[in-house]
């Protein structure tokens, strides 16, 4: 079943709409408004509301004089009607270009040009539930991994009390999954944001050079000046509350030094953008404007917490994780084989997987999931290359 969607604000300065209208536009849309309320002859002193959205109030600002002057239906608009339409349409396009002067003037165009197409279509929160929804989401991920039930429970408890109520947006609190590596932490991670209907945002910190950087994007005036991969998600994919997924958050480095100074660690950055207060009005370093940030959901995976801030652990939920049973091994060796093989040959291969497994936990050796998967995909070759008898 396909979530629904709700409207929802990110850029938190006040950008026109449609910045491309001409004055002509304008003045024709003005006219054409008026005279369709003209033609509906509203009685007087009835509130004629807002003519149209063009993201300023400010050409509709006075224009109730001319809504109730006395004229035919079908009678053309007089010489001050028209001069007025002119004046409001000169009026909101001085003040439309100062707006954009004073809140854009130090982007380039490219860059103007990806905030206002963002303002102009508008932001939605994905993933929108009801509590029944929840449970039915959340038993497809716990079937999925069974193992990481701690997590998949974290969530749904969390769900269950924010869309009791009523339906809403799905959003978690920072969650830090702690376990051994190969246990698929990022793996639930990115199915949960399936099921949930949430656009992810992947950053892995082992294979980035600049935590930092990626994060939260590189202030203007460098070279490298970019923005950070929350923001660049949220305006390419016009939504609110992506869940972004960090990897190995252990390998943060504590500072990230330059010829010209050093930069702040990524907790340090992480810090600003989870903590609510700071969220709602987080300002960023690449457009130096403020986004709200409070829809977005944060998943960390690491092995180990020892060399973690304890300011950025207490900022977070951490949930510990373990390994597979043999038994959900097994079961999910059944869906890998199936994925790689027809039917035929399952049973010998699982067999096979299940002596394998035997003899690695006789030998007190762990088994991951990456080690069952390359021992599937080794077996699976071999028994379907050509030559090879059965």
């Amino acid at each position: 079943m396909t979530l629904t969607t709700h409207t929802a604000r990110v850029l938190l300065t006040d950008l026109p709409a449609q910045p491309d209208l001409t004055e002509r536009e304008i003045r024709e849309r003005l006219t054409a408004t008026l005279v369709r309320i003209r033609a509906r002859r509203p009685k007087a002193g009835q509130n004629a509301g807002r003519l149209f959205d063009m993201g300023s109030e400010q050409i509709v600002d006075d224009l109730n004089e001319l809504l109730y002057a006395d004229a035919d239906d079908a009678a053309p608009l007089s010489m001050a009607d028209q001069a007025k339409i002119h004046d409001r349409a000169k009026r909101y396009i001085i003040r439309r270009n100062a707006s954009l002067n004073s809140s854009l003037s130090h982007l380039k165009d490219p860059e103007r040009k990806v905030l206002l197409a963002a303002a102009a279509a508008g932001f939605r929160a994905t993933g929108v539930l009801s509590g029944d929804q929840v449970d039915e989401r959340i038993a497809a991920l716990h079937a999925d991994f069974p193992w990481l039930a701690p997590a998949s429970v974290a969530v749904m408890q969390h769900l269950r009390l924010r869309c009791a109520p009523a339906a809403r947006p799905a959003h978690l609190p920072p969650l830090l999954l702690v376990g051994p590596p190969g246990v698929a932490k990022s793996t639930w991670a990115r199915r949960l944001a399936d099921i949930f209907s949430l656009v992810p945002v992947l950053i892995d910190i082992g294979a980035t050079s600049g935590a930092t950087f990626a994060i939260s994007g590189v202030e203007r005036g460098w070279s490298s000046a970019a923005p950070g991969r929350v923001i660049s998600t949220m305006l390419r994919e016009r939504v609110a509350n992506p869940v972004v997924i960090l990897d190995e958050i252990d390998k943060i480095p504590d500072s990230v030094g330059t010829n010209r100074g050093s930069f702040p660690s990524a907790f340090e950055v992480l810090k600003s953008m989870i903590e609510p207060a700071s969220a709602g009005n987080w300002i960023c370093p690449f457009y130096q404007l403020p986004f709200d940030l409070t829809g977005v959901s944060w998943i960390m995976t690491t092995n180990s917490i020892d060399h973690l801030p304890p300011a950025f652990l207490d900022r977070v939920r951490v949930i510990e994780v373990g390994r597979p049973s043999e038994g959900q091994l097994m079961k999910l060796a059944a869906q890998l084989v199936a994925q790689q093989m027809d039917g035929s040959d399952h049973e010998q291969v699982l067999e096979l997987i299940r002596g394998m497994l035997h003899q690695r936990q006789r030998s007190h050796r762990i088994t991951s999931l990456r080690t069952l998967q390359k021992m599937i995909e080794s077996l699976c070759a071999r028994l379907t290359a050509p030559g090879f008898m059965h």
